[in-house]
């Protein structure tokens, strides 16, 4: 036997003692005030029971005094209890050493972190001592790096790269303008039959194979029909030249051509026009070898220049038969001036020529060109007896 009471206040009270089997069904939608449904007996069936917040998701727990509802958390959240005599809560759960990354950093993983497939996002906190798997298997992150585009570029920035091998198989992605930059001690680098590129950075002490065997661009150098040959900033032992090879050979200076004792090297244009064996001499006789000196000008008429453009580089006088006492003065005029305004040519007494004078011959005028004229004059004569003849020697540099 049960009892069913129903309670509504006011003093509204309705109880019912059915038999074994008993199905009350009450409208209470009219009943103001509040009240308690008891039920002592058998466990009933209670339909269209309304309560607060109907919301899908609510959760109905005792809060130690009545029955409340607990509202609808967020997605991915779970139920977590505080342990006796506490209430239960909607919470987020914290991230495990197996989940998944995806879009957002994360804090507070320890071990382990499986990625997938199809990684995302970014690792956060700090890690000491992270272990990463070198194969890399299974993801598409961490694939072989392999070249590609025009031209090809491997770039990690802020990475460092080391102990790895970069093999470059196809020949044909080395192309002209290529840039290699490693920072390491060796590089093993194969760029085929047709290379191309530059290696940069700064390199102290590179070995480089000398027979540089396999490469067109390495070829022993051979000397074509033109004779002309190159190569930029390196040092290469070819053929010497000779008289009948082209070949490699040393600039001559001035100095040496003056010297003139080389076999080997070549003379520039410049530094033989400076030297001198670009030197002309012109021997000019002024009186015949039996004719005594006398005091005159303009001995033995004009002499013209028959060069272009010259520089004088030496003047003398020489006499056939030698004067006696005192000092003979031979002037050099160039177009009617003197050539020597401080120190004209002497011949000392019982000498035949300037070129053992005490005060030798300085030549303050040096520039001549065709059709100029070249006179002599005799100032000065031997005080005892006259010399004979008089030739007068002039060196040209011809420019």
């Amino acid at each position: 036997m049960a009892v069913f009471t129903l309670d509504f206040g006011a003093g509204l009270d309705i109880t019912e003692t059915p038999g074994d089997e008993f199905n009350v069904s009450l409208d209470l939608s009219e009943v103001a005030g509040g009240g308690d449904l008891a039920w002592s007996g058998n466990t009933p069936t209670v339909t269209d029971l309304t309560i607060t917040s109907e919301a899908q998701g609510t959760i109905l727990y005792f809060n130690g005094s009545n029955w409340v509802v607990l509202a609808v958390g967020t997605s991915g959240q779970h139920l977590q209890t505080a342990g006796a005599g506490a209430n239960p809560a909607w919470a987020t759960p914290a991230p495990t050493d197996a989940d998944y990354l995806v879009g957002s950093a994360q804090a507070g993983l320890s071990a382990e972190i499986v990625v997938g497939t199809s990684p995302g996002g970014e690792l956060g906190g700090t890690w000491a001592s992270p272990t990463v798997d070198a194969t890399h298997s299974g993801s598409a992150h961490h694939a072989l790096v392999t070249l590609s585009g025009t031209p090809d570029y491997i770039t990690l920035v802020g990475q460092d790269i080391v102990r790895g091998t970069i093999d470059i198989s196809d020949d044909t992605n080395l192309v002209a303008g290529d840039a290699l930059t490693l920072t390491g001690d060796t590089i093993d680098f194969d760029g085929g039959t047709a290379p191309g590129g530059e290696l940069g950075g700064t390199w102290a002490s590179p070995t480089v194979d000398a027979t540089h065997a396999g490469s067109a661009h390495h070829n022993a150098v051979t000397i074509g029909a033109d004779a002309q040959h190159s190569l930029a900033t390196q040092v290469l032992s070819g053929v010497a030249a000779s008289l009948i090879q082209a070949g490699h050979l040393e600039l001559a200076t001035t100095a040496e051509i003056n010297t003139g004792t080389d076999t080997t090297r070549a003379m520039p244009v410049d530094q033989y026009v400076a030297s001198n064996r670009n030197v002309r001499y012109l021997m000019i006789r002024v009186l015949p070898a039996a004719t005594d000196h006398t005091v005159s000008t303009t001995v033995g008429g004009d002499f013209e220049i028959p060069f272009t453009a010259g520089t004088i580089v030496e003047i003398g006088a020489y006499t056939d038969t030698a004067g006696v006492t005192g000092t003979a003065t031979i002037d050099v005029n160039l177009n009617g001036t003197t050539l020597m305004t401080t120190s004209k040519c002497t011949i000392d007494t019982g000498e035949k020529s300037t070129r053992t004078a005490a005060t030798p011959p300085v030549l303050t005028t040096t520039a001549v060109a065709a059709g100029n004229l070249i006179t002599v004059d005799i100032d000065v004569l031997h005080s005892g007896t006259a010399a004979k003849g008089l030739t007068v020697l002039l060196g040209i540099r011809v420019t």
